[in-house]
């Protein structure tokens, strides 16, 4: 391994280095992190990208690590495209510090139409660095092309300060996405809110301070946390919110809100709302009623009420019918799932079978109901019917 370039950042260390793999897909520079006591290798560049004499550099006031590399020069240069250790052109693959990760992208810092440029080199301070007396410093990197003796560079002043022709980011972060959606009905009391962003942002600058909630007027107490891998902000209330209620997310733009690593922030407030869901209504009960009015009628006697017996007959000849009356005004709203009408039987004299039949009007009473005035009983049956009895009812359900 060929070590070019170490530096340390919020105690961790970076190395970029030269690998002897030789297969086009495989890892030809690598960049190593020191975390604490873990180390992670990240790809730059794969062998079949080309790449020589690699060096790395921290930018603190952005936030990343910038690589530069002799890559094979572009098209419409004298030998374009040669894959060869004299040189070529120096190029850039930057990537943020808290999300280390490297595509094929890479950008021209340097380059010489009709000669190699080649060893590039910088200084060994991190840039931008308060701590290190390169506030403000910007970037320059020097390379040098052996055929003129002559060294040529690139710099990039830091951003905000205009001029240069630096490249740096002034595109602010945009939120891409958020959890539960703008206008979500029926969210679960116990869930977190999120906001996740368009590219990777300063991560001390999302706190509660800067993305809250509330119900109406009232803060809701929660904690703050951010995750730069997929550039996630997740607010975790307290305890459970409130089910049925209206709650505004609010992630702050502005000079006083969430920022990027190179210090754009959210042009503005980004705000929508949502509602939790209903609260969960009682659970099914089992109930058993006894009737309030029972009788039975007969065409034997057309006049005659039977209210007082302590036996109802049930028969087709001559005809008996047992009315029924249930209080169920203790469950009005509720849903009735199944019913069961229990009868004990005290004496039979018939293989039939017996019908239960809702009746409509129940204004009829256990002393008044006769054959004559009887309410008409409802179409079709309520439930299957069980032998015919003569039934003597003295317990229901």
């Amino acid at each position: 391994m060929n070590l070019k370039w170490l530096d340390s950042s919020g105690g961790r260390v970076f190395a970029a280095i030269k690998t002897s793999f030789t297969s086009s897909t495989q890892p030809l520079i690598q960049l190593l992190a020191l975390n604490g006591i873990n180390w992670t290798a990240h790809t730059i560049a794969t062998v079949a990208e080309c790449p020589n004499r690699v060096m790395v550099l921290i930018d603190e006031s952005a936030q990343l690590l910038r690589t530069f590399a002799t890559y094979p020069k572009p098209s419409g240069t004298t030998n374009a495209g040669t894959c060869t250790s004299s040189g070529g052109a120096i190029y850039e693959k930057s990537t943020p510090l808290n999300n280390i990760s490297f595509t094929t992208t890479k950008t021209n810092r340097i380059m010489d139409a009709d000669q190699y440029a080649h060893d590039v080199t910088s200084t060994k301070q991190n840039l931008n660095s308060e701590a290190r007396g390169t506030a403000n410093s910007g970037l320059l990197v020097l390379a040098g092309v052996n055929a003129t003796s002559r060294y040529w560079h690139f710099y990039d002043p830091p951003a905000g300060t205009g001029g240069g022709g630096g490249t740096g980011d002034t595109t602010a972060p945009a939120v891409t996405a958020t959890s539960p959606a703008a206008g979500a009905a029926d969210v679960a009391v116990t869930a977190n809110v999120t906001g996740q962003f368009s590219e990777t942002l300063d991560a001390s600058t999302v706190s509660e301070d800067t993305f809250t909630l509330t119900a109406g007027t009232t803060a809701v107490p929660a904690s703050v946390t951010y995750s730069g891998t997929g550039s996630v902000a997740t607010l975790d209330p307290d305890s459970d919110l409130a089910p049925d209620t209206a709650y505004t997310a609010t992630i702050r733009g502005g000079s006083d809100g969430v920022k990027d690593a190179a210090g754009n922030a959210l042009a503005s407030d980004h705000t929508w709302t949502f509602t939790t869901a209903p609260a969960a209504g009682p659970g099914p009960d089992t109930v058993t009623l006894t009737a309030t009015a029972d009788s039975y009628v007969s065409s034997r006697g057309t006049g005659t009420n039977y209210g007082k017996k302590s036996v109802m007959w049930v028969d087709n000849s001559p005809v008996e019918v047992v009315y029924l009356k249930f209080d169920l005004s203790a469950y009005a709203g509720r849903t009735l799932e199944s019913a069961a009408l229990q009868l004990s039987v005290g004496d039979n004299a018939s293989g039939g079978k017996q019908n239960v039949k809702l009746v409509a009007d129940d204004s009829w009473t256990e002393t008044g109901v006769t054959y004559t005035n009887r309410p008409a009983l409802g179409a079709g049956s309520l439930a299957p019917s069980a032998p015919r009895r003569r039934t003597p009812a003295t317990a229901f359900r």
